[in-house]
């Protein structure tokens, strides 16, 4: 999972990890189209759903629930 922008496979796979929750608690923005311009043109290209939200947010979120898990960080 990279964060920043998850798409709905990244959104699959933290729900999988037991984690479906965390986007929402973090407050992650829903994404619907993503908006390209270039040279005075630009197109707008819907988007199958997603979230956008914070990295050191979801950073941060997920060692901490790896290490409540039992995951010991060096």
């Amino acid at each position: 999972v990279c964060g920043c922008c998850l798409n709905p496979r990244a959104l699959r796979a933290l729900e999988e990890a037991g984690l479906g929750g965390l986007c929402a608690r973090l407050g992650a923005v829903p994404l619907s189209s993503l908006l390209l311009s270039a040279g005075g043109r630009s197109a707008r290209v819907p988007l199958a759903g997603g979230v956008s939200l914070s990295r050191s947010s979801l950073d941060t979120e997920l060692a901490k629930e790896a290490a409540a898990a039992g995951v010991h960080f060096l």
